[in-house]
């Protein structure tokens, strides 16, 4: 009989052979709902199933615990399906890390075909999203999954033996955490300090993103982490290397490849992007010709820089995906001097802001909103003599803008982080932020 060992075996005949093994499934949210549809078409046994969430659970059929005790008495199950979401440094789960495993353990130790996994600290789903849309332009069977959408279980059915010529696979640092993917191309784009409450130290959170190169035939690396890869096997791109863009020209080494006339997707740190995704379909012998086909009916994802339209001669700007210093760095960047408006966060991910007060009065931006959790992070690097207004509503955040805000300049929402404090989600308070301007 296969033993069901954590991280280490999730074959689909291991899983149906220890049908009598108690199995958890902690937090019932998206992922733990597309974990228990796989269970079930399995026909594991309900009756060693336990669903276990802070929140209460609406399911009859299964056993479930809630409440502020929800993490008290894990020791008593074999296997925990461990959302992504929740750090397995909690003091309370620590000791358990063994036991833990996932969708994505399931996925990768069943599907046999060819994965692209991509990973960064930003930008992922954009180069992500790139690779696909290339690869489907040049007529492969390809599909998209991961931290960009549906848990990969819903997306691709592994019991059938589903089959693509590529998958497509965003993978977050979260469900990296001692996970070694088998992949055909491994894509290592840029890494930044986030994410550190959950990874504890910064060490843990950049070895979660590096440790799985040692399984994939071929990888792409950010040029400027180069030097931290020690294989030889390595492809490179950005500023040096393989893969490289200047001057409005994207190059191959030495040999030019197109310029930025006819590409929708603009900006610098979007041919960061694009230079990541000609690096990977370089690999797969996609020509050149067809990578900027696919490229110039590209342009942006939602909530990147997404211009919402233009009110009474101001011009709003939804880039709530932005949850780093540096991604909000980069907004600034873009649009330079035009910004007069910015609407900022601060959840304690450990991140420094030092630079991005520099960047704020580089291009002299007038106006801040500052949202909690707390404003102390964020105001001891912006200038005093600021326009500034500390609050937790949206309303009164727009009517701040209207009221300060130049004509014919920029109100940018781009937060530096999560605004977990105030909304759900980014996507939840770019739709507050829309709804209050029109």
């Amino acid at each position: 009989m296969e033993e069901i060992n954590s991280f280490h075996n999730m074959k689909l005949s291991a899983l149906k052979q220890n049908s009598n093994q108690k199995i958890a499934i902690l937090w019932y949210g998206k992922e733990g709902k597309s974990v228990l549809q796989f269970l079930e078409k399995i026909e594991y046994p309900k009756d060693n199933i336990t669903l276990i969430d802070r929140d209460s659970i609406k399911e009859k059929n299964y056993t479930t615990i809630s409440w502020e005790n929800y993490l008290d008495n894990l020791k008593e199950y074999d296997v925990i399906f461990k959302s992504p979401g929740i750090s397995p440094y909690h003091e309370k789960l620590r000791q358990l890390r063994d036991t833990f495993t996932s969708g994505a353990h399931i996925f990768f130790d069943n599907y046999q075909w060819k994965v692209i996994g991509v990973t960064a600290t930003k930008g992922k789903s954009t180069t992500s999203t790139l690779i696909y849309k290339i690869l489907e332009h040049s007529g492969y069977k390809v599909k998209l999954v991961g931290n960009i959408g549906k848990p990969v279980l819903d997306e691709i059915d592994i019991i059938s033996w589903e089959t693509y010529d590529y998958i497509v696979y965003e993978l977050s640092s979260y469900m990296l955490e001692n996970l070694e993917p088998n992949l055909e191309i491994w894509l290592l784009w840029n890494i930044y300090s986030d994410h550190i409450d959950w990874h504890i130290n910064k060490q843990n959170y950049v070895q979660a993103k590096k440790n799985i190169l040692s399984n994939a035939k071929h990888k792409c690396v950010w040029s400027q982490i180069i030097s931290e890869v020690s294989n030889n096997d390595v492809l490179s791109f950005w500023t040096q290397w393989n893969y490289t863009y200047k001057d409005a020209i994207f190059y191959k080494e030495k040999t030019q490849l197109f310029d930025t006339t006819d590409i929708l997707l603009k900006w610098e740190h979007n041919y960061y992007n694009i230079c990541g995704a000609i690096c990977v379909c370089d690999i797969l012998w996609i020509s050149i010709e067809n990578i900027l086909e696919a490229i110039k009916s590209f342009s942006w994802l939602p909530h990147r820089m997404d211009i919402i339209g233009s009110y009474n001669e101001i011009t709003f700007i939804d880039d709530s995906i932005s949850t780093t210093p540096e991604s909000t760095i980069a907004a600034i960047q873009t649009f330079g001097d035009n910004i007069d408006t910015i609407f900022l966060w601060w959840t304690d991910r450990w991140y420094d802001f030092q630079e991005l007060g520099v960047c704020i009065s580089q291009y002299n931006i007038k106006n801040i909103v500052l949202f909690p959790d707390s404003w102390n992070k964020i105001l001891q690097y912006v200038s005093k003599d600021l326009n500034i207004i500390q609050t937790s509503s949206m309303k009164e955040a727009v009517n701040f803008a209207y009221t300060y805000t130049k004509k014919w300049s920029i109100c940018l929402l781009s937060t530096a982080s999560p605004s977990y404090s105030v909304w759900k989600n980014y996507m939840q308070k770019a739709k507050l932020f829309k709804q209050e301007i029109t």
